[in-house]
């Protein structure tokens, strides 16, 4: 929804970044309090030390999965068998941080950020937009079952679950539904603007940012994929074997937190939005005509390297020199259909590598963020593999 809306970049790196480091962390806890539940024994200073033993070695085994992964991928320029591999890496680091006893979660989280830094310099174009559209099915899939197993399981508790037991747990997911909202409303602001009135070099590196975001990252607290299958995971028996207290209850009050948040927080999080009418935000559009105007300029630098190698005719250099130049006037680098040598196809896949580089280099350096690089990057790919150059990295 906020992707599809006009909306401050920042509230949209807040929102998905949290919902990576909090949901993962919160789950290292829940891991430890299971093991409690289970166990019947618990100790702070030994759960607070396994915390961050868990978090720790459970972020070096993805990053170890993942750079073996990219090794893998430059060896291999097969876009079909690198697809498969990057759909097994996640399941590699989440496999191999639980036979360690640590965080999958966190496994799988930094791995897939090391993965997708690297993403642009190690694979092919081809390779680039097969994987992303495998990647988008999938995540649309798995979504998609996830609420099919939402109904599903709503079913069955309703079913299984005695009427008394049923409306008391029913009026406990509205309570606790409440309290998630409410404790948001309260705690994001406070969390925003309270560090930065104590701390006055906070204040001047990082001012306080609008009060419309604010109250937009303080209303979106949907709940949905992590606790649902966070409640699914309850253990059904306890090591004495004795049945796992409340579960059944902690279920429906899950669910019902779940839909309470999807359709109050949901259905409204559209015409809030609107309602805020948040100002058109600069800095992509700043970010991306930088980061095109380096590009061509790394793309003629590579074109004059070139221009006295004895494989490269000097009536091609004429011509591409005239379609950079048109290029900064927002034409297009080529007439489609337009037949082109194997010479031609290699001259121009070698510019379009070195503005690809640009573009990597902007994002590595801090100038232009993912989202500008990963817009670049796809038109650099699409050209390139509609030149016939798509396998080449």
């Amino acid at each position: 929804i906020i992707k599809r809306l006009p909306v401050p970049r920042r509230v949209v790196v807040i929102l998905e970044g949290e919902s990576l480091v909090n949901d993962a962390s919160a789950l290292v806890l829940y891991r430890t309090a299971v093991l409690a539940a289970v166990t019947g024994h618990f100790s702070l200073g030994e759960t607070v030390v396994r915390f961050f033993i868990d978090a720790t070695v459970g972020v070096l085994v993805g990053l170890m999965i993942a750079w073996l992964i990219v090794a893998i991928a430059r060896r291999v320029n097969d876009p079909v068998a690198l697809g498969l591999v990057t759909l097994l890496a996640p399941y590699s680091a989440w496999i191999a941080a639980e036979l360690l006893h640590v965080s999958a979660v966190l496994a799988c989280v930094a791995g897939g950020l090391y993965l997708r830094q690297h993403f642009s310099t190690v694979v092919s174009p081809l390779t680039r937009i097969n994987t992303g559209a495998v990647w988008e099915v999938l995540i649309f899939v798995v979504n998609g079952l996830i609420f099919v197993l939402l109904g599903i399981q709503f079913g069955d508790l309703v079913e299984s679950t005695a009427p008394a037991t049923l409306f008391r747990a029913g009026w406990l997911a509205l309570a606790v539904s409440l309290i998630v909202i409410l404790l948001r409303l309260i705690w994001v602001p406070v969390a925003t603007y309270l560090p930065r009135w104590a701390s006055p070099r906070l204040r001047q590196r990082d001012p306080p940012p609008n009060p419309k975001g604010v109250g937009l990252v303080a209303w979106t607290s949907m709940r949905g994929i992590v606790s649902l299958a966070a409640a699914l995971a309850l253990p059904t028996a306890l090591a004495d074997g004795s049945r796992f207290p409340y579960r059944a209850e902690i279920l429906i009050i899950t669910l019902g937190v779940i839909l309470a948040t999807l359709v109050i927080q949901g259905l409204t999080l559209a015409p809030l939005i609107r309602k805020l009418q948040f100002a058109d935000d600069p800095l992509p559009l700043v970010e991306q005509l930088h980061a095109r105007r380096e590009a061509l300029r790394n793309g003629l630098e590579r074109l004059e390297d070139l221009a006295d190698e004895a494989w490269v005719p000097a009536d091609e250099v004429v011509q591409l020199r005239e379609e950079y130049r048109r290029r900064n006037q927002a034409e297009r680098l080529a007439t489609p259909g337009q037949a082109r040598s194997d010479t031609s196809i290699r001259l121009r896949a070698e510019l379009l590598r070195a503005e690809r580089r640009a573009v990597v280099r902007l994002r590595d350096e801090g100038a232009i963020s993912d989202e500008v690089l990963f817009q670049l990057e796809r038109e650099l790919d699409v050209e390139a593999i509609r030149l016939g150059a798509g396998e080449e990295r």
